[in-house]
């Protein structure tokens, strides 16, 4: 081939820039042209329907836009709730309370606590229809407490400015290069079952180093939380994923399984190797190649739901053979190695059984005509009601306030700060950092400031007609926009709008007024500034109080497994403790040495709560006599309770409690009358009470290291 035909198949370095540009930043100018498209569509449609406050149609679109089309939906859907609620609220305050205003401001601020705890309760969009309960009541109510004659004028603007703004976000989103949130769930979907996969096989091998470890569990469990999530805002978006709707929340659950039973499996792995139990571990290695084996399709991981499928008959296909061959190599161990080897052959036909599922469950999602395998439990979030009622508290105390000082000194632009303070403290109650983002949208509200003063002054006095409009505020939607669509500088972008919009953009009827949107830009500033000096003063986050909080509460779980019904308990537990580690860890990459020891005690939290649930479901069996249900019965309540309320008195007793225990199953297992299905039984339990012997040491070794770094850090 000659060197000129060589060149000619060579991209230029022009070509390659300009794939990077497409893949880098084609999507983010996509979505800033989507928004300003629907933010001027919503202005036009707001003028021309004569709705007084047209500004707000098109702030609406800037606040619902996202990416993809899903997500705008499931968020116009959650505003349009919540304005209407606020609305009914507003109009019921004003009817009884208007003619007091004492009174009226002090419902409005309970209100608003109210949508505030509401809203750190239940998160995700729901969590935004609360905050706009509150911010609508705000919005609508002080006007109106002012003119109660047009109350029922201004409410119902209100509302049609919201429509309209959805109306015209939803439409362009759909229309106009429709990004769909069902095409990012595929790929999520994907890549998560071949990252676990991948996962597997090395972790199988013993490729795995324990930071690298940490860090895939760490990924994986918010990548659960990233699927519930896509999966909620992509009902509202694609029938087919209504559909598959049950089937995503059993792949979800299967996953959490899978991944708890491979950790229970590697954690007693790495004891045997610590402990230098040569033989277990030659042992075990045959039966980890098999299962490694069966999870490649002609050679590789499966890459759709249809080649999961064929997996998934493979490995149930392999799990006869591999308990056969499992219970074989028990008997190759000396008999001192025997009970650990048991342990760990039970852990690995449970984990494969788990990983079936979890196959299964993914291969299910390409025949959604056919019935689901089983039925899908619902993801159930950690919620801690008094974190949220203190958050309500502190938005009740910051809004009052300011709101004390606005009537004191009978402040013009009152309002404007009073709305502000309740969007603040409603908005960031939930952030792992309010301070921060409490700053960054203060700064896009200095930069809406000055941009809006020198569209006002320089440029508005020179517009004439709709195009000149569109044309002068083009360059700074599609500025603060772009900062929108970049992770970094998202806070910065949306206060920018916020202000921008609000104070620059005109209703039907201009009012040419830059001293009143000067004072008015300053207010909200100084109303975001009482917001983020609630939260440094009132409760600030990461306070130790919360962090002790929700690090016994991951703790309790133990005693919860120990004692909630058994109906569903074994998902519960897995979806409770992970989204309260994600709590606990909102970064990606964990905290340091103080998370990697946070995860560490998750994990062994669930392992223990894993061996827990088992020992209860083979007491559910026939083959335990009267006295040993009692014991360990009492085991379980006395374990509860070195959970629920620690001290060295009660893990002392839960101690005991499992040694009397053990020591009865090894009498009753030496009674020679005892028949195959009973020694059957009394021998599972054994292995999960020795399981949770082992990990119970773990676990306790944690408790004292994150103990020590509390102390520390106090």
């Amino acid at each position: 081939m000659s060197t000129d035909a060589v060149q000619a198949q060579t991209p230029t370095a022009a070509a390659t820039a300009w794939r990077d540009w497409l893949r880098d930043e084609a999507p983010a100018w996509i979505f800033v042209f989507k928004t300003v498209t629907a933010a001027f569509l919503a202005l036009w449609i707001g003028f021309r329907f004569g709705i007084d406050n047209a500004r707000s149609a098109m702030l609406t679109v800037l606040i619902v836009a996202q990416p993809q089309s899903g997500l705008v939906v499931a968020k116009s859907f959650y505003r349009v709730i919540g304005t209407l609620v606020g609305l009914v609220v507003t109009v019921l305050l004003l009817h009884f309370l208007a003619q007091s205003r004492e009174l009226f401001v002090g419902a409005v601020a309970l209100w608003i606590g109210l949508c505030v705890a509401g809203a750190a309760y239940f998160r995700g969009f729901r969590s935004y229809g609360f905050l706009l309960a509150g911010y609508t009541t705000c919005l609508i109510g002080f006007p109106a407490a002012q003119h109660p004659e047009a109350t029922y004028a201004i409410a119902l603007s209100r509302a049609s400015a919201v429509l309209i703004g959805i109306f015209c976000a939803g439409l362009v989103a759909q229309i106009v290069l429709p990004q769909r949130l069902s095409d990012a769930m595929v790929k999520t979907v994907r890549g998560r079952f071949h990252d676990f996969v991948v996962f597997v096989r090395r972790a199988l091998g013993g490729e795995l180093k324990r930071d690298e470890l940490q860090r895939i569990h760490h990924r994986f469990i918010a990548d659960i939380l990233v699927l519930e999530t896509q999966r909620d805002a992509s009902y509202f978006e694609n029938p087919e994923v209504r559909v598959r709707d049950e089937r995503l929340r059993l792949f979800n659950a299967e996953f959490m399984a899978a991944s708890t039973g491979m950790h229970a499996l590697h954690q007693w792995m790495e004891r045997m190797r610590r402990e230098q139990r040569r033989h277990i571990v030659e042992a075990m290695a045959p039966l980890y190649r098999e299962l490694s084996a069966a999870l490649l399709r002609h050679g590789r991981p499966p890459a759709t739901a249809l080649e999961a499928h064929s997996v998934a008959l493979q490995l149930g296909r392999l799990r006869p053979r591999l308990a056969h061959d499992a219970h074989a190599a028990i008997e190759q161990v000396p008999e001192a190695d025997r009970l650990d080897c048991a342990c760990a052959v039970d852990l690995l036909l449970r984990f494969s059984a788990a990983l079936h599922d979890y196959t299964e469950a993914y291969g299910a999602l390409a025949n959604p005509g056919q019935r689901a395998p089983r039925s899908a439990p619902a993801f159930v979030p950690h919620t801690d009601p008094l974190a949220a009622a203190l958050y309500g508290v502190r938005a009740v105390l910051a809004l009052l306030a300011v709101t004390v000082f606005w009537i004191a000194t009978a402040w013009p632009n009152g309002t404007s700060a009073v709305l502000v303070t309740a969007v603040g403290c409603a908005l960031f109650a939930q952030s792992p950092a309010p301070g921060f983002a409490v700053r960054q949208m203060g700064l896009g509200y200095v930069l809406g400031l000055f941009t809006m003063m020198a569209w006002s002054l320089a440029i508005l006095p020179r517009l004439d007609g709709f195009p000149m409009l569109v044309l002068s505020l083009l360059p700074f939607l599609m500025l603060s926009n772009r900062l929108v669509a970049h992770p970094r500088y998202a806070g910065i972008g949306a206060g920018m709008n916020l202000l921008f919009i609000s104070e620059a953009a005109p209703d039907n009827v201009i009012a040419v007024n830059p001293v009143a949107s000067i004072n008015d830009g300053m207010a909200q500033i100084l109303g975001l500034a009482v917001a983020g000096i609630s939260f440094s003063i009132l409760l600030p986050a990461g306070t130790t109080l919360f962090r002790r909080r929700n690090i016994r509460r991951l703790k309790r779980q133990v005693a919860y497994a120990c004692t909630a019904p058994m109906a569903g308990l074994r998902h519960k537990l897995e979806s409770r403790t992970r989204d309260l580690l994600i709590q606990l860890l909102p970064a990606p990459a964990g905290a340091g040495a103080e998370g990697e020891r946070l995860l560490e005690t998750a994990l062994v939290v669930l392992e223990v709560a894993d061996a827990v649930i088992a020992l209860r479901e083979a007491l559910q069996r026939e083959g335990v006599d009267a006295l040993t249900r009692r014991l360990l019965r009492g085991f379980g309540s006395a374990l509860a309770r070195a959970h629920e309320m620690p001290s060295p008195a009660h893990q002392t007793a839960a101690r005991d409690a499992l040694r009397r225990a053990d020591e009865r199953l090894q009498h009753l297992l030496l009674d020679p009358g005892l028949n195959a299905r009973e020694t059957a039984t009394l021998r599972e339990i054994q292995r999960c009470l020795y399981r949770l012997g082992r990990a119970l040491d773990d676990l306790e070794t944690d408790t004292a290291m994150t103990s020590d770094g509390e102390a520390h850090a106090a």
